[in-house]
Formats: structure tokens, sequence, C-alpha cells
């Protein structure tokens, strides 16, 4: 029953457990009843990408992307679904090129 507001920059990656997400963060677990198709569309802004159909992924937290992972900056290996590949490929390249 207690709200706890959570920076972007300090989500690492949200995870869909039953009907609840887990946001996996700097500071510790946190948890809410939504929908992820609902945060994915909202924290998409902020560079969090979907990569499955229960992950949600920081672009700042990405060390590499594999095949079929993702692995994160702290060694996480994350699932990446065939039919978001190509879009995590594309939106890393894009990111790539704005940093340039």
């Amino acid at each position: 029953g207690l709200n706890v507001k959570l920076k972007n920059q300090d989500i690492i990656y949200i995870e869909k457990e039953d009907k609840n997400l887990v946001y996996h963060t700097k500071k510790g677990l946190f948890y809410e009843r939504c929908s992820i198709a609902q945060r994915a569309d909202e924290l998409e802004a902020y560079d969090i990408i979907r990569i499955n159909s229960g992950l949600l992924v920081n672009y700042e937290y990405i060390f590499r992307v594999m095949l079929e992972e993702v692995e994160l900056l702290d060694h996480t290996i994350l699932p990446i679904s065939r039919a978001r590949r190509n879009y995590l490929n594309e939106f890393i390249r894009e990111k790539t090129k704005q940093k340039q």
C-alpha cells in the first residue's frame, strides 16, 4: 500500500509476474499491479523498450545484444523474442547514431 516514485533512469528492467509488474531498480525490487502493455507505451519515450511479451529493458543498462538474449551491465541475461529482435536492433542502431 506504499507509493514510491521511481526515476526512469533508476529502472534497470521490468518483468511481468502474474498480474503484477516487478521493477528491478538500483534501489531494489518494486511491485505494481498493472499491464505490461500499458507501461511499455508510457516508458518507450524514456528508452525503456519491450524485448518480449513479459520484459521491458532500459536501453542505458544494455551491455550487449546476442542472437536471442540481452546481457545487462550487471551480467543479467534476458531473452529476446524473435518478434522483437529486429525492432531492438533498429532501436539500438538509431541510439548509436544519435550519440555520434
